[in-house]
């Protein structure tokens, strides 16, 4: 209870129960991101300062997203039915100004329920620290109940979106390789990389502090520069270190922007640039088609979003980059790219929605089964998978399918061509 007088909170609280009114609190902040806000220290704050309530934990931050809570506190009144009667802020006291804390706007709400009578006070929305939500992906493995470590190797990466446990802006910084040395950000990201490659103890001591038995997921955060993934030797040396020297069982996850199928060059550029990655780091790949509900947003798909997903029959791309002077000149090269990308046949693409929970579940699956922690726990008899997709190597073709499917009729508007074989 950040905001508010917990004094005048615990004094609210005695002073309704005797009217049949039961105060229960909830405490949604993240442990990962803030683990000084966890049971253990609810635990110590109830003793210490009375409570004379039920303080619960919410550890999946359902009820918070459920009740549209933003901030902390946030105060919720119900009537003996459960209706909402009253959800706003404590009172007009803030950590700015010097107003007493007293409560009033939930009293007055009180007074209202118990005397029958409609809400005539103002509601003013609660004022407070935000809650402390979990980061996307740590979120969704928080409620399969695992435990992540999430590490940020992008020391370009000044305002992170959340909370990391390594960060290598505590090893090196980009701002002064900079200025030191002159550089651009691109060449200062290649020496910070090349700096952490040539201090991999220091990520070595840093991991082994924070990764045990129960933390099953280690999420590293990388830089976007193309460079990195398909040139440079110093991320391949890291991956090749955190797989074979330090056993961790690594699999990339690269993310293309959906709405570049809709420029076929830029489709064409997008698949070199996965397939080059796949071959520079050698690692389990999984490749997704991220933001699908902006797949049309800068031009209609010229063809199924399957087409764009299985990577097959490229010739058709080829003759739909139209009659151009640019794309009559280089068809022949970008015929050759194609047919470069298809013989090595390697690639496809899983779109992933964020929002959509079938979507982010199909995708940790993926994940799962290309850095074996789908068959992690065999040997205990502990693995969360049924054994059938275990030994059947889980998901079928059928079920990224009907995802495809899925997205298709949602995202795509129906005005997709014929295929017509490239000349």
């Amino acid at each position: 209870m950040l905001n508010c007088s917990v004094d005048a909170l615990v004094q609210l609280a005695k002073d309704i129960k005797p009217h049949g009114i039961e105060t229960i609190g909830i405490s949604s902040n993240s442990v990962i991101t803030h683990p000084q806000d966890g049971p253990d220290k609810m635990a110590e704050d109830a003793h210490n300062f009375g409570y004379p309530f039920t303080y619960l934990y919410d550890e999946s931050q359902e009820v918070a997203r459920a009740y549209k809570a933003a901030c902390t506190p946030e105060f919720y009144l119900a009537d003996g039915n459960l209706k909402l009667f009253y959800h706003g802020q404590f009172d007009k006291s803030r950590p700015s100004n010097d107003v007493f804390v007293t409560g009033d706007d939930v009293r007055n709400a009180v007074d209202s329920l118990l005397k029958g009578e409609a809400l005539l006070q103002p509601v003013h929305p609660s004022m407070g620290c935000g809650i402390k939500w979990h980061p996307a992906k740590q979120q969704y493995l928080t409620l399969l109940g695992r435990k992540t470590v999430v590490v940020n190797l992008d020391p370009a990466n000044d305002s992170l979106p959340y909370e990391c446990v390594i960060d290598i802006s505590e090893l090196v910084s980009l701002q002064e390789v900079q200025e030191n040395l002159n550089l651009g950000p691109n060449g200062g990201l290649v020496y910070c990389l090349d700096y952490l490659d040539n201090n991999l103890d220091w990520l070595q001591e840093k991991l082994s502090l924070v990764q045990n038995d129960d933390a099953s997921y280690v999420l590293f955060d990388l830089p976007g520069q193309v460079e990195i993934f398909t040139l440079h030797d110093s991320l391949r040396h890291i991956v090749d270190t955190i797989t074979n020297k330090w056993d961790y069982r690594l699999a990339a996850v690269h993310l293309v922007d959906a709405h570049l199928c809709s420029d076929p060059a830029k489709y064409i550029s997008a698949l070199l640039l996965s397939l080059s990655t796949m071959l520079h780091l050698e690692l389990p790949h999984v490749n997704l088609l991220s933001k699908i509900d902006l797949i049309e947003q800068y031009g209609k798909l010229q063809f199924n979003l399957d087409f764009y997903t299985e990577v097959q029959d490229l010739s058709y791309l080829v003759q739909a980059m139209g009659n151009d002077a640019f794309s009559k000149r280089y068809r022949k090269l970008s015929q050759g790219l194609c047919e470069v990308v298809e013989d090595y046949g390697l690639l496809n693409f899983t779109p992933l929605a964020i929002e959509d929970k079938e979507s982010v579940q199909h995708v940790l699956s993926l994940i799962d089964k290309a850095n074996g922690h789908v068959f992690a726990g065999l040997a205990s008899g502990q693995n969360p998978y049924p054994a059938e997709f275990v030994y059947g190597a889980g998901l079928t073709a059928s079920d990224t399918g009907n995802l495809v499917s899925k997205f298709e009729e949602k995202y795509v508007i129906k005005s997709v061509q014929e295929r017509i074989p490239a000349t």
